[in-house]
């Protein structure tokens, strides 16, 4: 017993074990700071490319997009069903959302929607022309589409009583990586990106009003040929790094910025039925809605995804995705309107037999 008193042996691994623990968690930290330090010079790339587009599209020739008048973006474009008729309506609430009365070809059956703040919000042609061009480099930075059905799968879970509810972590390669490069590229464009990318249009740089939200906004916004366009993306980058994600970034519930006002969130949690879905939905855009000097930072970037994104409707689904975690990027660039003031051939000029005497 006197020997194993200076016994020595093993007193490396031990240090080695308590030493390794936050040094590792310092690793990932870094890795994860990396990811999202990349994914800021992404957005700005999007921003960019979506400017660099307003700058051509907003004065391009209107036969090229459904002979939509030049200048402008039409947020109410939001059915690409033949048969339906947009009819919109007058109404603008506080939020700035546009109402519009979706009936069939003979309007034997007429449908109310939310257009500006609803689930179909694809705007008109130029709109969606500038979304894409900023689609495309955002796509890199997708979740993998294992970590997105892993998401669901928690959902699921706790929906079918699962006492856990908790759902398969994917590995560091699929949550942060990525196993396949196309897979990724494809769900970031057609699933991702309508729900966590916004492509807003601020009135000013740098400047938190929109010109596509407020009061007042019906809908539309215009440019003129001698105008500045300013086009600012705020995107949704989901932390893939295990375990330092849920120290570095939050839950999208955290990120609205107003569980603790309204509460009532908690249901959502336990049961997410589409009931609690639409109670948590009502509670959060009463808030929205209420004074801007109440807001925080948060508050006011979760605004601008739900006034920019191609899907705002979905984005409360996000917050039944216990595990998901993100962080908020804004970045924007500004460009004059490359317009002039010409006219261009009508459609029929453009069909007319030119050979004929």
């Amino acid at each position: 017993m006197r020997s194993l008193r200076h016994h020595e042996r093993g007193v490396v691994y031990a240090e080695f074990i308590i030493a390794f623990v936050p040094f590792f968690l310092l690793f990932l930290g870094i890795v994860q700071l990396a990811f999202i330090a990349t994914g800021g010079i992404v957005v700005q790339s999007a921003a960019v490319k979506a400017v660099r587009a307003a700058t051509v599209v907003l004065d391009d020739d209107p036969l090229f997009y459904d002979d939509e008048p030049r200048g402008l973006l039409d947020f109410n474009g939001s059915t690409d069903d033949d048969g339906w008729v947009d009819k919109v309506g007058g109404e603008v609430n506080s939020g700035g959302a546009v109402w519009a009365e979706h009936c069939n070809a003979d309007k034997t059956d007429c449908q109310r929607t939310n257009q500006v703040n609803g689930a179909e919000n694809k705007g008109g042609p130029r709109l969606r022309a500038i979304r894409r061009a900023a689609y495309l480099p955002l796509s890199a930075l997708s979740p993998e589409w294992s970590t997105l059905v892993a998401w669901f799968k928690g959902v699921v879970n706790i929906n079918n009583g699962d006492a856990e509810g908790v759902p398969e972590h994917p590995s560091v390669l699929k949550s942060a990586i990525g196993e396949s490069p196309s897979l990724r590229l494809l769900s970031g464009f057609l699933v991702y990106n309508p729900i966590a990318a916004a492509v807003n249009f601020p009135v000013k740089p740098q400047e938190d009003d929109l010109r596509n939200a407020g009061d007042g906004f019906d809908g539309k916004v215009c440019y003129g040929i001698d105008d500045k366009v300013t086009v600012r993306v705020t995107y949704l980058f989901s932390c893939g790094v295990p375990i330092v994600n849920h120290l570095i970034c939050k839950s999208f519930f955290e990120l609205t910025g107003v569980g603790e006002m309204i509460g009532g969130f908690e249901d959502l949690f336990t049961d997410p039925s589409l009931e609690n879905f639409e109670n948590a939905k009502t509670k959060l855009n009463a808030v929205l809605s209420s004074d801007p000097g109440n807001k925080t930072a948060t508050m006011r970037n979760f605004e601008e995804l739900q006034a920019g994104a191609e899907h705002p409707t979905t984005q409360y689904a996000l917050m039944a995705f216990r595990d998901a975690r993100f962080h908020v990027l804004r970045r924007e660039a500004t460009l004059p309107v490359q317009g002039a003031p010409y006219t261009y051939a009508t459609k029929e000029d453009k069909t007319e037999d030119r050979c004929k005497p």
